[in-house]
């Protein structure tokens, strides 16, 4: 089973048994599920950006050195 799968069962799971329950306890549960999402998120993010931003400087690195020309 694809880890997104198992991701989208536990989420539903969770959402659903948030909408059943009248517990506060359940809420300080959801709290803490929808932080740790945003903390991988933010994490995932700045991981991309610094790989991004590396890619980045390359590219400019070679169109700098590539010369143009008419009829090239």
């Amino acid at each position: 089973m694809p880890v997104g799968d198992i991701i989208q069962k536990a989420l539903h799971r969770c959402t659903v048994r948030f909408a059943k329950s009248e517990d506060g306890a359940v809420s300080v549960d959801w709290v803490v599920l929808t932080a740790a999402i945003v903390g991988v998120a933010a994490v995932a993010a700045t991981t991309v950006q610094d790989s991004v931003v590396a890619l980045g400087g390359s590219v400019e690195t070679e169109l700098g050195s590539t010369e143009m020309g008419v009829g090239n």
